[in-house]
């Protein structure tokens, strides 16, 4: 069971306890977590990693677990917030603590192995899941799927597949996670009839584990489908796991299955935000700005504010920072410099850093890479950069409802942004508020020629017309 503590404003204190009845299971701790063993002395579940989050997504780490007593099969432990994060002036209410779920056992994992060597045989019951190459099955491939927590797909932050390493040989760097398209059954795949895959996002990829101090942990983030699979937007048939290099027979892994003991099974871990009636606008700022720039910045996020919408201006984030968030936001607009198919990330002395790409770019981050729906949950993407047209039809493509980029160098995008979010602030839909939003910057600032943000023939957008309130 998941339990978490959500506070609803500002409390006095900043320690918290509280009681669990463990009937058959003694609790420990160590330096790094509260753990939980059963008779055998076997750990099954721990404490450790615990989070925060506050309704404009600030987030901490600072969250410590100790175990005060054990008596009568009854824990009394401790949860402490740093008092420097959770008293912060800028903390917004309400604040959700421990947002974050597993799914582990043989009752809620379903999983298995097949071989080519082998092709109508099951391994169901095995103790084991085999990738790769090697002479005794040869092409060695694994399937696992979990049942999901009840838990809003627009709250999911991050999410992740751990899996133990039992041997291997050769490189695990090729080890890849792809979504199942069809049904199968741990008790019945094989090798001769084995599911269809979806081959289409290689993005989930095998990197060591920190959660576990690795001791042969293996992650797999797969934030976009566990995403699909609660809103419904993907079948749950789980995943495939296969090595890339699939002709050596001196490269392949084994990992632990469901069927092994405690606590070497595998795991999904959710973590999110349950204050999911929010909607979440955010102004990434990727280059300097003057201070007229930033100001019709600050007059954006104040009108989507004023539509409802939880926003804030990030500056100078990461490429990887504007692709884990853009999905959870109803509202994004990335301003900087670009070309057709990147925006550059800038540091505040101006200096390149990083590039979002929008193309198929191997070892780079890119909106290519997400899979088809990831950005379902984005009413409206904005790209105030040159050539960020093929951004805007990328976001759309990848689920966006509605994007807006333009087609050459543009000037004043800011300013033309700003008048279309006062005419959607107003009650106009995002086509109605278009044409209005060119005349009233036209009005105010003439035409600037060839990179005049608010000419029909110069900016661009994609999908269906929304409103925003």
């Amino acid at each position: 069971m998941k339990e978490y503590l959500v506070l609803s404003d500002r409390a006095d204190q900043c320690t918290f306890k509280f009681q669990y009845y463990l009937a058959g299971l003694t609790p420990a701790q160590d330096e790094e977590s509260i753990y939980f063993k059963n008779e055998s002395g076997d750990p099954i579940f721990k404490i450790k990693g615990l989070t925060a989050f506050d309704n404009l997504s600030g987030y901490t780490e600072e969250v410590k677990a100790k175990l005060l007593d054990y008596n009568d099969n009854t824990a009394t432990i401790e949860i402490t917030v740093s008092p420097d994060w959770l008293w912060a002036a800028e903390r917004e209410y309400p604040i959700a603590i421990d947002p974050m779920t597993m799914v582990c056992g043989e009752y809620v994992t379903y999983d298995s192995y097949i071989s080519s060597l082998d092709p109508d045989v099951n391994f169901y019951v095995n103790d084991y899941l085999r990738m790769g190459k090697d002479t005794d099955f040869g092409i060695r491939r694994s399937a696992i799927q979990f049942e999901l927590p009840n838990i809003a797909a627009s709250a999911v932050t991050s999410a992740c597949i751990n899996i133990r390493l039992y041997s291997s040989e050769g490189s695990l760097n090729t080890l890849y996670a792809t979504p199942i398209k069809s049904h199968w059954t741990s008790s019945s795949i094989t090798w001769n009839n084995q599911p269809s895959y979806d081959l289409s996002d290689l993005s989930m990829r095998a990197v060591p584990d920190t959660w576990h101090d690795n001791d042969n942990w293996y992650t797999w983030p797969c934030t976009s489908v566990t995403k699909q699979w609660l809103d419904g937007s993907r079948s749950n048939y789980g995943v495939k796991i296969f090595d890339s290099n699939e002709s050596n027979t001196a490269h392949w892994s084994t990992f632990y299955s469901s069927d092994y003991g405690a606590p070497n099974r595998p795991e999904l871990m959710i973590y999110y935000n349950d204050n999911n009636t929010t909607q979440y606008m955010r102004y990434f700022i990727v280059t300097p700005l003057s201070s007229t720039d930033d100001q019709a910045a600050t007059q954006i996020v104040g009108k989507c504010s004023a539509m409802g919408y939880s926003s804030a201006k990030v500056y100078y984030p990461t490429a990887t920072t504007i692709y884990n968030d853009m999905p959870s936001n109803a509202i994004n607009v990335l301003h900087g410099h670009g070309s057709d198919d990147y925006i550059i990330m800038k540091d505040s002395s101006g200096n390149n850093v990083d590039y979002l790409y929008c193309t198929s770019q191997s070892g780079k981050t890119s909106i290519y890479n997400y899979s088809s729906g990831a950005l379902s949950n984005n009413k409206l993407d904005i790209f105030i950069a040159c050539h960020s047209k093929q951004m805007a039809l990328r976001s759309w493509n990848k689920g966006a409802t509605c994007t807006l980029g333009f087609m050459n160098n543009v000037s004043g995008g800011e300013d033309f942004v700003n008048y279309l979010m006062y005419y959607m602030q107003n009650g106009k839909s995002f086509t109605e508020a278009l044409p209005l939003a060119s005349s009233a910057y036209h009005d105010a600032n003439g035409c600037c020629g060839s990179s005049c943000p608010a000419d029909s023939y110069h900016y661009i957008y994609y999908g269906t017309n929304i409103y925003l309130q």
